[in-house]
């Protein structure tokens, strides 16, 4: 029970940051030196329900404007969660923009420092089977809801392969959002109320199991109800995260 239900907290998926541009004002380009533009697909982002695309347009010498969109897709993950093989549905919506400067002497090639805005919208469910609630058994109708709006900062590289590929390693990023994040649980495999030990039970259950999630599990508000067999939590606050990965793009 309890690997399930920190699973299905913690996958939410996460950026209100601070990022200073260094003092001096970059040059612009040398007339007559070309603009680039590159359009990138990130593999791994189906894994997450989503389809992410990824835009750079290089508007003056080692500098970028970026843009990024990912296209819901739903995803069915299996896990095994308490020795049963439990199949988990997940769906992501994101937009971000950022500016990205690189360190090196050519355009968009090379070591690049980048803060970005970023809104993030994650939809997760699956059910729980024979879950064990201190003798009694249950099935729980489970559905996790995560959005968030905020910024961070991502350190990376970018190479260009045979003069027209671009590969972009995304190797450190920090960011943080002002985020809400809910999860909704409901006994399906009985129509009688709970008593109120029961509900008394479960609620202690959950909470429990959440004040141990770092940073925010004190946060998190747990009720339960026991005519409607139903345990809910709720966050509202700052959200961490880390992003990282790799796109793969065509330059122009």
């Amino acid at each position: 029970m309890k690997k399930a239900l920190f699973l299905l907290v913690l996958c939410g998926v996460a950026s209100g940051v601070m990022a200073q541009e260094s003092k001096d004002k970059p040059k612009d380009k040398p007339k007559g030196l070309k603009s680039y533009a590159a359009v990138k697909w990130n593999p791994a982002s189906l894994a997450f329900g989503k389809l992410s695309l990824f835009g750079e347009y290089n508007y003056r010498a080692k500098r970028s404007i970026t843009v990024g969109i990912g296209i819901p897709m739903e995803k069915s993950h299996s896990f095994d969660i308490d020795k049963k093989s439990t199949a988990v549905t997940t769906k992501t919506t994101s937009f971000m923009g950022g500016y990205r400067m690189y360190m090196g002497k050519k355009s968009m090639s090379g070591f690049y420092f980048e803060p970005y805005l970023k809104y993030t919208k994650n939809e997760l469910g699956t059910i729980l089977r024979d879950v064990d609630l201190e003798g009694q058994t249950a099935d729980f109708l489970v559905a996790s809801k995560y959005s968030g709006f905020g910024g961070g900062f991502q350190l990376g590289l970018q190479m260009t392969l045979f003069k027209r590929v671009t590969l972009d390693l995304m190797i450190l990023g920090l960011e943080g959002s002002s985020a809400k994040h809910t999860m909704f649980m409901q006994d399906i495999k009985s129509s009688i109320p709970w008593d109120q030990v029961d509900e008394d039970k479960a609620e202690k259950e959950i909470t429990d199991i959440t004040k141990d999630i770092p940073l925010i599990g004190s946060k998190i508000k747990v009720t339960a109800d026991k005519n409607t067999r139903t345990i809910s939590s709720e966050y509202k606050g700052f959200w961490p995260g880390y992003r990282g990965g790799i796109t793969i793009g065509v330059k122009f």
